[in-house]
């Protein structure tokens, strides 16, 4: 019941939030704040984990292979 009370209070507080960022922001350089952009009870989406090709090729590019120039 703690949490359900929580979840609200966040509910309400993160749509105040996001109202007053969308007031004082510039329409045509940022996008439109939405309440769950605030709220820590809201679902997040999950990050992608690279495996395989994808991995390789972010080593290829960030790791260095051998010592570099002295």
């Amino acid at each position: 019941m703690a949490e359900a009370r929580c979840r609200a209070d966040w509910a309400r507080t993160s749509a105040i939030m996001a109202l007053a960022v969308n007031l004082v922001r510039d329409p045509r350089r940022t996008p439109a704040a939405k309440p769950n952009d605030f709220n820590p009870y809201a679902p997040r989406p999950k990050k992608p984990i690279l495996r395989g090709k994808q991995l390789e090729i972010l080593k290829d590019v960030f790791v260095k292979n051998g010592p570099g120039p002295r």
